[in-house]
């Protein structure tokens, strides 16, 4: 028996890391999106068309077409999708069209002034900007806004007495509390808006504190992977006592605990079921708006890893702070970085994932107040929480980055090699012909994909891509790319080079080798006059 259960256990962790690539999609039979193909493959199967869009190095890929009544085969992929388009599918017989699921709406929810009341400004109030439409659903229609947490309301159905600023829902809402300096108009707890596109909805959350607390948190958002530690920390200013901490819902007590220090070891093993909520404030604390609040995000999946709920997925790498979408694997970049992974750093008063937004404008500051992002904190969608603008750190994002930190909220730490210096703002900023968070990589990347073949009794073809790209970490553009064969070995079959356009940041050669042992070479170079240029090595092994 014990054999038996011993190989059953052994047997079904195999299984559970196998990576069905497919399933990351959804499917629409006999259909097509129009003009979506960024990247044409040819002769590949539907599992290596779903893989190639996930891993695809040159953009982030959304969806592709897979056909079936061409032989070979066809895929094509795109970084478009339904949403992205606003296009609607089309009748195509034998092609079936795939799209990445659960993908995450842009949206941000901007917290003007996060500690009040702010001394010199008589209203703070949220704006909630997406890319299609902020969601008005029945339970906060009136002002796109809804409570997750506060600590007290009045008596209009659970809304602060406050002032819509626009009349649509469209892209843009922003609420304003007139008076911040009543109490009863405080607006001191959690508050969420909704970014929707299409069928797809993604939630942002904000917490406002009152800046008299005498205890408050180190962090607005604790964001922590599945079987993760929780441990809350507090900044003590004043008071004694005990302090009392509660997991609150909107009018409810969840849960609570009484400490004599100032943390609290929430779990050594973080579940789903720990996120939420956490006050905490001194026992003897008469004024409940003097409150502490931190806001505990739980990701469904163990570190590195994505796809609820089997998450056998590995995450990308998501730089400068970015946290890697438990579902969809997509990584949330902080604000004032874009990009697959998060490697693109945008312009300073710029955020969004696309850094389509800055701070430089009415629909945040009011009157251009805070241009530079200053006392500005800016929430994106779970798992990432919130953060302050680059640049900037503290609950009230008004203290700058110290030297040797940089990014949102000042929490990224340089480590700049081969000659490259800290800038608070985009971090590392490299010289010569390195490039990279660290200044740790070459200009150029050039991945042959296989890495290699395998022949047996002189068996065995499979199409080879060499793709040569820029890296994407900076804004500098990418010269014109050429990437060939470099060594004086036999012809290769049905070699052919895409995209045709001269301005692409990347440039690919797929061929067929020939079923023979050997070693081919391929070099990748600018056009530019920089001397830029780079090789690597195709090896064709196995027995004849």
């Amino acid at each position: 028996m014990f054999h038996f259960i011993l190989f059953a256990l052994l047997f079904h962790q195999t299984i559970c890391q196998t990576t069905d690539w497919v399933s990351l999609f959804g499917t629409y039979s006999n259909q097509l999106l129009p003009n979506n193909d960024d990247l044409t493959l040819r002769g590949v199967s539907l599992e290596e068309c779903a893989r190639r869009c996930v891993e695809e190095p040159a953009f982030v890929c959304r969806s592709f077409e897979f056909t079936t009544s061409t032989s070979p085969r066809i895929c094509h992929l795109s970084r478009e999708n339904r949403a992205s388009t606003g296009t609607s599918l089309r009748s195509a017989p034998g092609v079936f069209y795939y799209e990445k699921t659960e993908t995450v709406v842009d949206t941000v929810l901007i917290n003007q002034y996060p500690l009040v009341p702010y001394p010199t400004a008589g209203r703070t109030w949220w704006t909630c900007r997406s890319v299609q439409a902020i969601d008005g659903g029945p339970q906060h229609a009136r002002y796109y806004f809804k409570l997750e947490y506060v600590y007290t309301v009045d008596n209009n159905n659970g809304y602060f007495t406050a002032t819509r600023s626009t009349n649509t829902g469209v892209g843009f809402v922003r609420v304003v509390v007139p008076n911040n300096n009543g109490v009863s108009n405080l607006p001191i707890g959690v508050f969420s808006c909704s970014g929707k596109q299409g069928d797809r909805l993604s939630k942002v959350s904000t917490v406002k504190m009152s800046a008299q607390a005498p205890l408050k948190p180190t962090s607005t958002t604790l964001t922590v992977n599945f079987g993760d530690p929780i441990i809350l920390m507090t900044s003590e200013t004043g008071g004694s006592g005990d302090v009392v901490w509660e997991k609150r819902s909107v009018s409810n007590v969840l849960n609570n605990w009484q400490t004599v220090g100032t943390s609290l070891d929430v779990t050594s093993q973080a579940q789903v079921s720990d996120e939420g909520n956490y006050v905490f404030y001194r026992e003897n604390e008469q004024d409940r708006a003097l409150v502490g609040i931190t806001r505990v995000i739980v990701r469904e999946c163990p570190a590195g890893k994505y796809g609820v709920p089997s998450c056998i997925y590995d995450c990308p790498v998501c730089y400068h702070g970015g946290w890697c979408d438990d579902v969809s694997g997509e990584c949330v970049c902080p604000p004032g970085f874009m990009g697959k992974n998060c490697e693109i750093g945008c312009n300073r008063i710029n955020y969004g994932q696309s850094c389509q937004w800055d701070c430089n404008n009415d629909d945040i500051a009011g009157n251009n107040a805070n241009p530079n992002c200053e006392r500005v904190m800016l929430c994106l969608p779970d798992p990432y929480g919130c953060s302050c603008a680059r640049g900037w750190k503290g609950l009230d994002c008004q203290t700058p980055c110290a030297g040797g930190e940089y990014g949102a909220g000042c929490t990224q730490r340089c480590d700049c090699k081969n000659g490259g210096t800290c800038d608070v703002i985009k971090g590392c900023v490299c010289v010569g012909d390195w490039t990279g968070p660290s200044c740790e990589d070459k200009k150029f990347r050039l991945v042959v994909d296989p890495p290699s073949l395998h022949i047996t009794n002189a068996t065995g073809t499979a199409d080879v891509t060499v793709t040569c790209s820029c890296h994407p970490w900076g804004e500098d553009d990418c010269p014109v790319l050429t990437v060939q064969r470099v060594d004086n070995g036999e012809a290769l079959q049905n070699t052919r080079s895409f995209p045709d356009e001269a301005n692409s940041r990347w440039k690919a050669l797929r061929l067929t080798p020939q079923q023979k042992l050997a070693t081919l070479r391929f070099g990748c170079s600018a056009g530019d006059g920089s001397g830029y240029q780079d090789a690597v090595e195709f090896r064709v092994t196995g027995s004849r």
